[in-house]
């Protein structure tokens, strides 16, 4: 999981095809996939889920589900605090891996890219401790 804060993205006014009132990112989910243009991970369509967007990371035979949501105390403020989070998806839920070296270079990626944007500060990254 990736914390930051900036005021790149919409914060404050929730769109009509929001599932709920607190479903912002969509711009941020955005952002990332086009800024990942280059990566070695294609990135799908970006979705909408009911904490904010979402797309698939796909890098040799393994997805990665990349997700963005706003920090509930931060809805309305500008600069607002978001969480990245990044997540191996299995076949089964029983069966397979969830770490993977992948992961970890899919969240360097990203990473690079939010700490080269100069309007997006106070970068925190978090590890699995499992």
């Amino acid at each position: 999981m990736i914390e930051f804060t900036t005021d790149l993205f919409n914060s404050t006014e929730p769109k009509p095809h929001f599932i709920n009132e607190r479903c912002f990112g969509e711009d941020a989910i955005a952002w990332v996939v086009e800024r990942s243009q280059d990566s070695t991970f294609k990135f799908g369509e970006p979705f909408q889920e009911d904490w904010g967007w979402a797309t698939l990371a796909r890098k040799n035979g393994e997805t990665f589900l990349v997700g963005i949501g706003i920090m509930d105390d931060t809805i309305g403020v500008v600069p607002a605090r978001w969480l990245l989070m990044i997540d191996k998806t299995r076949r089964f839920l029983v069966f397979g891996s969830k770490r993977s070296p992948n992961l970890d270079l899919l969240a360097d990626e990203v990473q690079e890219k939010l700490t080269k944007e100069s309007s997006i500060t106070q970068i925190e990254r978090y590890w699995e401790t499992q």
